[in-house]
């Protein structure tokens, strides 16, 4: 024990001392001014050490920092170095370093990768004449990854590949050199893995020889000799498992366990040694059913699993293995002394396991069952509790994880166990002396026993015991707390009551469920649904704090006029100041009474100024108060942070419900000890406000950089005439910006610099400007280069094409071409780094050489995962707009407020006379990142989705600052710039908020590398499917000027993509995954892409473009969503497919599509088309619809049936009024209407399935709309509504999914349209085990279904997913079109008689 303490120690003092070598290298590299040549072999130097010690510490992250440094140095040296190879070969090595600590097979096929790579330019370069050696080791190095690639893949060619290589440097080594015996000792075991694999009586006769040849001109005891008689062992296991006998048995075991003692802790095959030498004694515990070999084959398997580093993918499938014969063998000794070593043990290794790998619960199983053989052996309660606190913590961990994005995992309840453990805490705590606490205890033990039996798991035992006697044990532990003494008979007669109780609750409990808006109140106010990425919740304030607040009496916000509430709020102000002058103050009239006399946000504290929440703990304000207090300094400071630069609300601030809207102040403490203000609003980060001081000013204030000559700090931020105020400068600054890129890629997180989606082969021929010759030239990807994103907008782009092509690459020919102002700036910008490589894609793609064209699209996955940094646009509408900051005078300058204060006064009042009067400078740091994407155009077009997501960093150059975006960190100019735990009333640490931080880690592409190393082909594609479908919800919100261009410009994420799904794409949907593909909702009024949705005053919608199928999301114009994949409990948990049958691309029949299906202007056929206007009911004159007036005006209408003119089709047509007083309008709806003739189908766009179908006439489908949440935010309504689905016997049995065309569907106004409408099931959840979650209003959570009615766990419980079609399924040839999506519970599914029926879909 004292060894193994004193090793850990060392261990720690090593990793210790590397660390702050690291630390050390990447302080002195972060100010960019060491030359490349010191910096190249500064990186090789520490690569090299960490490469080296991460074999010997077995420290996953120093290899991290390994292959970090070479993959700059790569970056950073020329291809042609004669160096370059032995990088490659170094970063080969640090890959397969990485592969032997963690398991990862991605780091394996890296590592073969830039091997490969490294001997094709070594032998280019010929660098085996003058550097054998240098090429050696890349030829050994290739071979052993290889080799161990085989051991995964099974691969043949990789093995014989790697015989090939090894051979080369076995036959080209000196003669006694270690190089020689290593290649001799790796060229056996590949041998030997040929033989196994595909038997060679050769091959076998090879590596016996030389093995034998090894073995006996060493001497024992040795390296060499222990080896060698290792792999005689492995030769000898094979023997044996052909033969069967325990001779050969034996004999290896005593070769292979030679073998082992001689080697050193760290040698590459002391893993494979031990894996053979557990499965030799497994085979003879197998063998011999001897129960004396479970000790050595627990003692190597606990040998095999100390071997294994930490974070090793298979660390823990031996964990779980271990566990199990540490079970078998306390079960046969009984040894309580060998069960708690065994727990110990157990508890130890589980201790470093994660809990997302799939044996981590059963190795916990395992160690709960040794916890109650404890119980067992000793009977001891506390034993027992132990047992369960166990188990208790167990299920709260799985259950964290199960909370965790991707995770497939439902949630597991838990109550039972605390009220068990509560249980038997009252009876442990009992005295002695009661009589009660003994009988409990020894009918506890007698109960526990008789429950356990060889197949049950204690946590079934236990959950028997609590099911059957745990209202028992809850008399028993109430008597022993009050001190009584019961009999049997009274223990029985109260253990029933409690039961006959809950059956009388149950029995008068009959009433249903109330539908409508009362379903979502609580306390008799509306409630609002908790923020599930902060925990916040919403609640209601008392008048007499409210009065506190406005200084006013509350009354309904909606009975004031704008004007009113300004003469209010004015009065209740000038109020505040004649109560403070009364009381002999000054009060400061730069500050509001909500700053100065309440809230308090900025204090005195000692000699200095602080921000503070200590009192803000009432609101500070909505968007109307902040208005009319813009007189303040901090209010006003508040208010920009909130408004755009017309002093309106932020869109997406004014999307959020009314009732969450108003400002929360929190405080944090930054590293530097900087204390900072968040501001949020309606629950969402803003900014923060900061106290710019002579420590911080130089990086709070946007120009401080350009104060030079002012004598103080003070004067030198007050100065109107300085940099700071100037509207002709405001330039950014290029040295802040090249600052970050460096720190960015030199001192990069794993994923900053990372194989994103591409990899070291990736290379393409490219166009770029170089921006010094102002010229076009050719070069490759490998390039450091910067790439463009922007609007182009309706301006000239003076493209590249093949006319000018030629003449563009000629130095100086672009410039005399006025380029729009965007792309000029970003000229600018690259020279201004000190950067030569521009790619703008109107410029350096030749637009009308389709065959180039064609080419390059599908490839932006290299064009912009191969750029050093994506230059972004965010400003304007156009490519005219310019980059804000990089020309002089083209942003305004930044918002700094002073306050003065008398210094003696702790409520921060002001006398101009006061000779200690003291300035306060403070500002406001720009918005987060994902509030300026919110508003910007660029984040609408849908070509740049795929340019975001696949660029490594990115620099987004918006009205008021610079960010810089990268994969692990989002920074700004005068932004904090750092994370911080924001803390209510200055003291309560809040729930990290993700908001702020999304903008830099939304990237879905960033979870690929997590993908890398799965090895299960359903884990890998479900979370494939989680990733696409969260790409899918945001691609389609975007917008295209052609509506055509929405699959071409997702082609660059398609082409990343299929490589996880392993098939191809179909219109956007993966084949891999087409059940749940299929399933996607509308997320807000669609029509079909290249139609419209009608008018009242114009019912024609045009015709679909046919290249696009119904059953796709690109079939369709507008945002959808993956909500039926919402599971349980939020997670992604995909359901079985009920469809067979799949055929894509299949010609139809002759008959299959006839000309009256899609053109003839008969409603009798035509079901594609409807009325569906909005007429809104006006707002009263204050801006704000008055409740009274709403509700009476829908009333009236709801139902009624008018008639609408269309100009366009000369018809009038009845039609009906629903009501929907969610949004306090009407929806005129009308039956299917005649259609403008559409063109026959793709036959490529043809899907055939079969499938269960049930028409919609079987449900009832109610007119009442539920609008969904706008996510991620949950108090944001969207533009999508569900509606009710109700069974035969009125029973609430699903949600239907509303779809812009086909509202007149549950209304009776055509029922020969309806009955074309059928639902058919294309996937199941069935019995589940823990309820399954519905979508989200801003109340919350709305109901799959009557939980009263339909069970929601266990038999018969489930939901069905239901694709929604318009199509005549009696006329078996006839192609249908896709209506939307719902859900119904199965056993009203099963109730209503599905059919199987053939499908054709278009």
């Amino acid at each position: 024990m004292a060894n193994r303490s004193s090793d850990g120690a060392e261990r720690s003092a090593a990793i210790a001392s590397l660390e702050r070598v690291q630390a050390l290298m990447r302080q002195t590299l972060a100010g960019g001014k060491v030359p490349l040549d010191e910096e190249i072999r500064l990186r090789i130097q520490v690569a090299d050490m960490f490469i080296k010690t991460s074999d010997q510490l077995q420290h996953q992250q120093f290899v991290h920092d390994a292959v970090e440094n070479l993959e700059v140095v790569l970056r950073k040296v020329p291809q042609t170095s004669p160096d370059y190879p032995k990088y490659l070969d170094s970063l080969s090595q640090a890959r397969t370093s990485e592969y032997m600590i963690t398991g990862s097979l991605h780091a394996l096929d890296l590592a073969v990768q830039a091997a490969r790579e490294a001997l094709e330019l070594a032998v280019a370069n010929d660098l085996q004449t003058h550097d054998f050696e240098a090429q050696s080791s890349i030829i050994s190095n290739l071979a052993f990854a290889l080799s161990r690639r085989h051991a995964s893949s099974r691969d043949i060619d990789d093995l014989d590949e790697a015989i090939v290589y090894t051979r080369m440097v076995y036959e080209g080594a000196a003669k006694d050199s270690d190089r020689r015996f290593m290649s001799l000792n790796n060229l056996v075991s590949q041998l030997r893995r040929r033989i196994e694999q595909v038997h060679n009586d050769d091959l076998a006769e090879e590596a016996e020889t030389l093995l034998r040849e090894l073995a006996t001109s060493t001497t024992p005891g040795t390296l060499q000799n222990g080896i060698a008689n290792g792999q005689l062992g492995f030769i000898t296991f094979k023997k044996f498992k052909s033969t069967n006998s325990l001779e050969d048995l034996d004999k290896a075991l005593q070769l292979c366990k030679i073998g082992f003692e001689a080697l050193p802790p760290n040698h590459e095959i002391r893993m494979d040694m031990l894996i053979t030498i557990v499965d030799l004694y497994s085979s003879r515990r197998n063998l011999k059913k001897d129960a004396v070999d479970l000790k050595p084959l627990v003692r190597y398997s606990e040998l095999l699993l100390e071997a294994l580093p930490a974070g090793h993918r298979s660390r823990g499938e031996h964990l779980s293995e271990y566990a199990g014969r540490v079970k078998e063998y306390v079960e046969s000794t009984s040894s309580l002394e060998d069960i708690d070593i065994g727990i110990r043990q157990i508890s130890k290794h589980l201790s470093t396991m994660s809990v997302e790998l799939p044996w981590k619960k059963t190795c916990q199983n395992i160690l709960s069952d040794l916890l109650g053989m404890r119980y067992k052996l000793t009977t001891d309660i506390q034993d027992l509790i132990v047992l369960t606190d166990y188990l208790g913590a167990t299920v709260t961990e799985q259950n964290a994880n199960a909370g965790k994005p991707g995770s497939s995992k439902p949630p597991i309840s838990a109550e039972w166990i605390w009220v068990l453990k509560s249980h038997l805490c009252r009876i442990r705590k009992g005295s002695d002396e009661n009589t009660v606490k003994d009988f409990a205890q020894q009918e506890l033990a007698a109960i526990f026993l008789s429950l356990y039996e060889p197949d049950k798991t204690a946590v079934v035992v236990l959950d028997e015991v609590y099911q059957n006697y745990g209202v028992r044990l809850n008399v028993i532990a109430d008597a022993i707390g009050a001190f009584q003494t019961l009999s049997e008979d009274e223990i029985s007669i109260r253990t029933e009551r409690p039961k006959n109780e809950k059956d009388a609750s149950r029995s008068t409990n009959v009433q249903p469920l109330v539908l409508g808006n009362r379903e979502y109140e609580a306390f008799g106010s509306r409630k609002l649904a908790i923020d599930p990425e902060t925990g916040d919740i919403m609640w209601d304030f008392n008048r007499d704090m409210m009065k506190e607040v406005l200084g006013y009496e509350p009354k309904e916000p909606l009975s004031l006029t704008k004007r009113e509430f300004i003469i209010r709020e004015t009065w209740a102000e000038q109020r505040a100041i004649d109560k403070a002058r009364s009381e002999g103050r000054q009060p400061n009239l730069d500050l509001c009474r909500m700053c100065r006399d309440i809230a308090k946000p900025l204090q005195r504290i000692q000699d200095d100024y602080q921000l503070t929440a200590k009192n803000i703990y009432l609101p500070f304000g909505n968007f109307h108060q902040l208005y009319c207090r813009r007189y303040c300094i901090i209010c006003r400071l508040i208010f920009s942070a909130i408004t755009t630069e017309t002093e309106e609300l932020h869109p997406q601030l004014e999307a959020i419900d009314k009732e969450v809207q108003g400002t929360s102040l929190l405080t944090g403490i930054l590293s530097t000890g900087e204390k900072v203000m968040r501001i949020e609003y309606g629950l969402k980060h803003v900014g923060d406000i900061r106290l710019v001081t002579p420590q911080n000013y130089h990086q709070a204030i946007r120009q401080a950089r350009e104060i030079t000559d002012q004598p103080s700090f003070e004067e030198a931020i007050r100065s109107r005439t300085g940099p700071i105020y100037s509207h002709t400068g405001q330039q950014v600054d290029p040295m802040l910006i090249k600052s970050w890129l460096n720190d960015c890629d030199c001192n990069p997180g794993p994923i900053c610099n990372g194989a994103r989606v591409h990899s070291i082969g990736d290379e393409m021929t490219m166009l770029f400007i170089d921006v010094v010759e102002n010229c076009l030239v050719a070069a490759t990807s490998r390039e450091k280069y910067f790439a463009l994103s922007y609007v182009w907008g309706h301006v000239d782009m003076f493209k590249t094409t093949k006319d000018n092509c030629q003449v563009r690459q000629e130095p100086r020919a672009l410039s005399a071409i006025t380029f729009p102002k965007t792309i000029r700036d970003a000229i600018r910008l690259v020279k201004s780094l000190g950067e030569r490589l521009l790619w703008v894609d109107a410029i350096c793609m030749v637009q009308d050489d389709k065959e180039q064209m064609d080419r390059d699209i599908p490839k932006m996955n290299i064009v912009y995962g191969r750029a050093f940094a994506t230059i972004v646009a965010l400003y304007g509408d156009s490519a005219d707009a310019g980059l804000p900051g990089v020309s002089a005078g083209t942003r305004r300058p930044q918002l700094i407020e002073y306050l003065r204060v008398s210094g003696e006064s702790p409520n921060l009042d002001y006398d101009p006379r006061d000779d200690k009067n003291k300035t306060i400078c403070l500002t406001v740091t720009p918005r987060p990142l994902a509030l300026e994407l919110d508003i910007a155009k660029w984040n609408t077009r849908g070509w740049v989705f795929q340019e975001r997501l696949l660029s490594r960093r990115c620099l987004y150059f918006s009205p008021s600052a610079v960010y810089l975006q990268c994969a692990s960190k989002t920074l700004s100019e005068g932004g904090a710039n750092e994370e911080y735990i924001p803390k209510t009333l200055d003291s309560v640490p809040q729930k990290p908020r993700v908001t702020s931080r999304r903008a830099a880690r939304d990237n879905a592409l960033d979870l690929m590398n997590f993908l890398q190393d799965v090895t299960s082909e359903e884990e890998r594609v479900i979370k494939a499917f989680g990733i696409y479908k969260g790409m899918v919800e945001s691609y389609t919100r975007r917008e295209f000027s052609f509506k055509a261009d929405v699959l071409n410009g997702f082609a660059g994420v398609f082409a990343v993509l299929e490589k996880y799904f392993k098939s191809k794409t179909y219109a956007g949907l993966p084949a891999a995954v087409l059940a749940h593909a299929l399933l996607w909702a509308p997320a807000g009024r669609l029509s079909r892409r290249g139609m419209r949705l009608p008018k009242p005053s114009n019912l024609s919608m045009g015709k679909p473009d046919m290249q696009f199928p119904s059953w796709s999301w690109a079939g369709w114009d507008g945002p959808v969503e993956y909500r039926l994949f919402k599971g349980v409990e939020g997670n992604l948990h995909l359901p079985t497919s009920l469809f067979t049958d799949f055929e894509i691309g299949k010609a139809p029949t002759e008959n299959t599509i006839t000309k009256t299906d899609v053109s003839k202007p008969n409603t009798e056929t035509s079901g594609n088309t409807f009325v569906e206007a909005s007429t809104h009911v006006q707002p009263d004159s204050a801006g704000l619809p008055g409740d009274s007036i709403r509700d009476n005006r829908i009333a009236s209408l709801k139902g009624k049936e008018v008639a609408i003119h269309s100009e366009s089709n000369e018809i009038r047509t009845a039609t009906k009024l629903v009501a929907d007083p969610s949004r306090g309008t009407t929806w005129t709806v009308a039956p299917p209407q005649p259609l403008d003739p559409w063109d026959p189908p793709f036959e490529s766009n043809i899907v055939r399935f079969t499938a269960p179908t049930i028409p919609s006439s079987a449900f009832r489908i109610s007119p009442e709309k539920e609008y969904l949440i706008q996510q991620p935010h949950v108090h944001i309504q969207g533009q999508q509504a569900v509606r009710r689905i109700y069974d035969r016997q009125g029973n609430h049995c699903g949600l239907w999914w509303e779809q812009a065309g086909y509202g007149y569907v549950g209304h009776s106004l055509d029922p020969r349209a309806e009955s074309r409408i059928h639902m058919v099931g294309i996937s199941t959840y069935r019995n589940v085990d823990r309820p399954l979650e519905g979508p989200s209003r801003v109340e919350g959570e709305i109901r799959l279904f009557d939980s009263k009615a339909f069970p929601a766990v266990g038999p018969n419980s489930g939901l069905v997913h239901v694709l929604v079609v318009d199509a005549d399924l009696e006329k078996r040839d006839e192609v249908g079109y896709r209506v939307t999506v719902a859900v119904v519970h199965v056993e009203a599914w099963e109730k209503a008689g599905p059919r199987e029926s053939d499908l054709q879909l278009a």
